[in-house]
């Protein structure tokens, strides 16, 4: 007869013959020949224990368990042994090839460097064979004194490089040809075709001007002049002129600046000083004025220096 609970086979009670002593659950069943699952009856009075068999099976547990471990941990450290081996040598044959393709060219072949003086760093829109001295003859300046004493100098790229930096000096000369004054101004990223205007002072009595212009390519790798994306729209206002900046692009520009040019007949009058606007959002129109009191001109030409995303 089984323990119904366990499965073990139950031992009749010496005592009572009545019943069945299941010596793993602890239990007193009636004892029957011919039983069914409902012919069992429990007796709690039953409670006799035997911690010597269960340590013995509990230490035996264990001590398989102990041994499993033993191979695992043999496993992993022998599967980490390989690993390393393997390592070491892709690393030596790494090394001895490196050291291979350092040596110098030998029976008659040659080898080609590239000084790193002559690498220039790239950014947007930055030809990688760019010659920086073909670009600046490329631009065309104009510097035109105004009716007001200043000069306005107009800058095109007629490259189709972008120009990271470009810098515009005047030098004044007297009638022996000595220079008495001078006056700087710079622009940062140039778009390829693009117009930049810049507004110099002068001093009130020169014979004539030198021009002279500098460029460097690649130091702006993070700057971004999206002036392709932006339009200017102007009218003339009340007591001055109203400029609208129309942000196509897809990303809030950082800074924007525009000028103005005035002319009288064919004159320029004056040039304004550049006007800045700060963070644009995308798709977003701002509106500035630009105030006229006292200055006599009867048209005028808005000119759009930058609309920069500076990537810091």
């Amino acid at each position: 007869m089984k323990c119904p609970r366990c499965g073990e086979e139950l031992r009749r009670s010496k005592k009572d013959p009545n019943y069945g002593l299941c010596d793993s659950c602890r239990k007193k069943y009636k004892w029957v020949d011919e039983y069914d699952e409902d012919d069992y009856e429990e007796d709690e009075d039953y409670i006799e224990r035997k911690p010597i068999k269960r340590k013995a099976s509990n230490t035996k547990h264990r001590s398989k368990h102990k041994k499993n471990n033993k191979i695992i941990i043999g496993s992993i450290t022998l599967a980490v042994f390989v690993l390393l081996i393997i390592c070491i040598v892709i690393f030596v044959k790494g090394k001895h090839k490196n050291s291979e393709e350092k040596l110098p060219a030998q029976h008659g072949e040659e080898t080609q460097q590239t000084p790193s003086e002559n690498i220039v760093p790239q950014s947007a829109g930055t030809n990688e064979n760019a010659d920086p001295e073909g670009i600046r003859q490329k631009l065309d300046v104009k510097a035109i004194p105004t009716v007001d004493g200043l000069v306005c100098v107009f800058i095109t790229n007629n490259s189709d490089t972008v120009i990271d930096e470009l810098e515009v000096q005047l030098n004044y000369k007297d009638d022996s040809g000595a220079t008495i004054d001078m006056g700087k101004d710079g622009h940062d990223m140039v778009l390829p075709g693009s117009t930049v205007v810049s507004r110099m002072d002068a001093p009130e009595s020169y014979t004539d001007f030198e021009i002279l212009t500098t460029i460097e390519l690649g130091v702006h790798p993070k700057y971004e002049n999206h002036a392709n994306d932006v339009i200017v729209n102007s009218n003339q206002g009340d007591q001055g002129i109203i400029v609208e900046i129309v942000n196509n692009s897809d990303v809030s520009l950082d800074e924007v600046e525009f000028i103005a040019v005035l002319y009288k007949g064919e004159q320029i009058t004056t040039v304004k000083y550049p006007q800045d606007i700060y963070d644009v959002p995308a798709g977003q129109t701002i509106t500035e004025k630009i105030n006229l009191y006292t200055d006599d001109y009867d048209r005028f030409e808005i000119y759009l220096n930058q609309a920069h995303t500076f990537g810091l």
